[in-house]
C-alpha cells in the first residue's frame, strides 16, 4: 500500500508569500507553523464534509478561504514589529547570560581549585590555623567519621564528617589536656542561602560537665562582667573557634577546635543553642567510632 501523500504545495506557497510581507524573519518559522496548522485543519474538514474532492482541491480551497495573502502578510507585519520582536529576543539573551553570570559570581569567592576540593573536602584548616600543627607529627588519639551526627536547623543540614582527638598541654598550664578538631558540614538547596553563620555560637560541653565557649557566648559574658563585675561571673575564654574553610553554593565546610579539654572526659557534645533551645546537637565520642583510626 503506498504512503499517503503529504505533500503541500499551495499551502507551502501560500505561506511563503505572506512570510515575505513581514519584515522581522525570525518570527517567519512560527507564522508558517500556525498557518500550516490552520490550513491543514481547514483542508481535513472539506475533506469530510465533500469526500468527492482530492486532497489537492481541498488544499486549494482552503488557501483561497484565507484571502489575499499579501494583506494578511502585511497586517501580520503590524503585529509583529522587527524593535519589539529584536527586544524581545535580546532580553531573553540578557537574561540567560545574567543567570550565567550569578552562577559563575556564585561559585567564584571558592575559585576553581576549591571545585575539585569538593570530592576532597578540607580536613581542618591546618593550612591557616597555627593551634592545630601538622598532623603526621602529633600522637592521634581517635580519628573517625560520625555515623548518626546529623541535625536540621532551618532549610539546612549539618552533619559532622570527622573528629580528631590529640593530647596537647593546656594553653596557659601545660598540664595534659586533649584538643578536638569537628568537620562540620552544611548543606541547602537554595543557593541564595548560602553560608549559614552558625560558627561564632557554637560551643561544646563535656560528659563531666565542663564547659567550653564559643566566641560570642564569651563575649556576651565579658559585656555582662564588664557592666556588673559584682554580680556577674567571671567570663571563661574562650575555647571552642574555627570557622569555615570552604563555601560554595549548596554546600560549607567549617572547621571547629575545641582547646583544654578534660582528659578524663570521654563524650563531647557539639551545641548551637542561640535562641535559647538546642538547634543544634552533637554527641560526639572522644575514644573514637566506628571508623576509629
Amino acid at each position: 500500500m503506498d504512503a499517503p501523500d503529504t505533500s503541500r504545495p499551495a499551502i507551502e506557497a501560500f505561506c511563503k508569500v505572506v512570510c515575505g510581507f513581514v519584515r522581522f524573519w525570525p518570527d517567519h518559522a512560527a507564522i508558517t507553523a500556525e498557518l500550516t496548522a490552520h490550513l491543514e485543519d481547514h483542508r481535513d474538514a472539506l475533506l469530510d464534509l465533500h469526500p468527492d474532492l482530492t486532497p489537492e482541491e481541498a488544499e486549494e480551497a482552503a488557501v483561497q478561504a484565507m484571502g489575499d495573502p499579501e494583506a494578511l502578510g502585511r497586517a501580520l507585519n503590524d503585529s509583529h514589529s522587527p524593535r519589539f520582536g529584536w527586544f524581545q529576543i535580546l532580553f531573553r539573551v540578557s537574561v540567560r547570560t545574567s543567570l550565567v553570570l550569578l552562577l559563575l559570581f556564585c561559585f567564584m569567592p571558592m575559585g576553581f581549585d576549591a571545585l575539585a576540593t569538593l570530592r576532597n573536602p578540607p580536613l581542618y584548616n591546618d593550612g591557616t590555623n597555627a593551634i592545630i600543627e601538622a598532623y603526621d607529627q602529633t600522637e592521634i588519639l581517635a580519628d573517625y567519621h560520625p555515623e548518626d551526627a546529623v541535625c536540621y536547623l532551618d532549610h539546612y543540614t549539618f552533619t559532622v564528617e570527622r573528629v580528631l582527638v590529640t593530647p596537647r598541654p593546656h594553653t596557659f598550664t601545660g598540664e595534659p589536656t586533649l584538643w578536638v578538631s569537628i568537620l562540620l558540614k552544611a548543606v541547602n538547596l537554595d543557593p541564595r542561602l548560602r553560608l549559614p553563620r552558625v560558627y561564632n555560637w557554637l560551643w561544646t560541653e563535656d560528659d563531666l560537665g565542663n564547659r567550653y565557649p564559643g566566641m560570642y557566648q564569651y563575649k556576651t559574658a565579658q559585656v555582662l562582667y564588664d557592666l556588673y563585675p559584682e554580680q556577674a561571673p567571671t567570663p571563661q575564654l574562650c575555647n571552642t573557634m574555627g570557622g569555615p574553610s570552604l563555601i560554595t553554593p549548596f554546600v560549607t565546610y567549617y572547621d571547629l577546635n575545641v582547646m583544654d579539654v578534660d582528659p578524663d572526659a570521654t563524650r563531647l557534645t557539639l551545641r548551637f543553642d542561640r535562641y535559647g533551645s538546642a538547634q543544634l546537637s552533637f554527641p560526639l565520642s572522644l575514644k573514637g567510632g566506628v571508623e576509629n583510626g
